[in-house]
């Protein structure tokens, strides 16, 4: 039937399953004029997420959310596509401008809760890490709690969890959430949310030294993203997997793990960090290491220019063991690592 709530059911469902043009062709069928709130936030965020994680256009997001703005704002709700805008940020790393449209956390606990994802991932990138925490324990507890008009996934505050933690150095704590949450999203078969939820759990388990471990998380995500074709966890599994056999001094892996990044098609900038070491330490393996050296300085530089300082921090501390140690030192004068919470900043 043609109704707003079929509609949607199939959007999500497309989704999902990772037909993203066909979610997004369902959802230029128009809206009514008076279409419910609830039903217009799920609307925006299933388009926007098949544009963004399907298409990895950023363009098109903000054009697409700009679009929206008058609509929500005649409702006296402008501050959604704040948060909106927020996210894309956040996923494309660019903590600053996230911050910028998302403004303070919102006293009222439904808005902290429609923002604590974006808001924590934009102070994760920064470094602020115990406040990344706090956020968004506080937007999962409301969630729990009951919030109204939502189905959205815990799945996604355990990620952010397990994120915030895992860069606290406390890996133990980010690994039990987001296990669990693994086994949960198995069971509802949300492929994508499992596929973040496993290269999560490879990075916690590669900075416990379970490389092992780790690798297997990592051909997980692979495999589970691919199911729906979602590029971002599977160059960051790739990444994981890189930086292993850099580790190891593994040749093979180090040359076919690089092949294929090379050969990925566009992507958002979540998390190029871990890209950035990834390739280095494969590159390094392979021998060349004033070319690994190279890496690590244009990602510091990429990085810095758009305020993820956590990001840029590990970057830097990896120059130094692949022999940039000067420059690396040097790097560390003006870094602001003061406002780094855990342990990297500390040591």
């Amino acid at each position: 039937a043609p109704s707003t709530d079929s509609q949607q059911l199939l959007m999500n469902a497309l989704f999902l399953l990772g037909d993203w043009d066909g979610c997004l062709e369902v959802a230029a069928r128009p809206l009514p004029d008076m279409v419910d709130p609830t039903a217009l936030v799920m609307h925006t965020s299933l388009t926007l997420y098949s544009t963004l994680w399907g298409k990895c256009d950023i363009e098109q997001s903000m054009a697409f959310l700009a679009s929206c703005r008058p609509r929500f704002a005649a409702m006296g709700m402008p501050m959604v596509v704040d948060y909106f805008e927020g996210f894309v940020h956040a996923h494309d790393g660019d903590p600053v401008s996230a911050a910028a449209s998302l403004g303070d956390t919102p006293g009222m606990p439904l808005l902290q809760f429609l923002s604590a994802v974006q808001r924590s991932m934009a102070w994760v990138w920064e470094g602020q890490h115990e406040r990344a925490a706090r956020e968004i324990d506080a937007g999962r507890a409301f969630l729990e709690g009951g919030a109204a008009g939502t189905d959205m996934n815990t799945g996604w505050f355990a990620l952010v969890q397990g994120l915030s933690r895992c860069a606290l150095g406390r890996f133990d704590d980010a690994l039990a959430i987001v296990t669990k949450a693994h086994a949960e999203v198995r069971d509802q078969r949300v492929a994508m949310l499992r596929s973040f939820l496993s290269v999560t759990a490879g990075d916690c388990l590669l900075a416990k030294g379970r490389l092992e471990d780790a690798a297997g998380w990592y051909e997980h995500a692979i495999e589970t993203a691919s199911q729906v074709g979602v590029r971002a966890p599977i160059r960051l599994a790739r990444s994981g997997l890189a930086t292993i056999a850099g580790l190891r001094n593994d040749i093979d892996t180090a040359r076919r793990v690089l092949a294929e990044l090379d050969a990925a098609g566009p992507d958002v900038r979540l998390m190029l960090a871990e890209t950035a070491i990834g390739r280095a330490r494969a590159t390094a393996a392979l021998g060349s290491r004033a070319e690994a050296r190279q890496i690590a300085r244009d990602a510091v530089a990429d990085l810095r220019s758009r305020g993820e300082t956590w990001g840029a921090l590990r970057v830097i501390v990896e120059a130094s063991r692949l022999g940039d140690a000067r420059w690396a030192a040097e790097q560390l004068d003006d870094l602001a690592i003061d406002r780094v919470d855990g342990p990297w900043a500390a040591g």
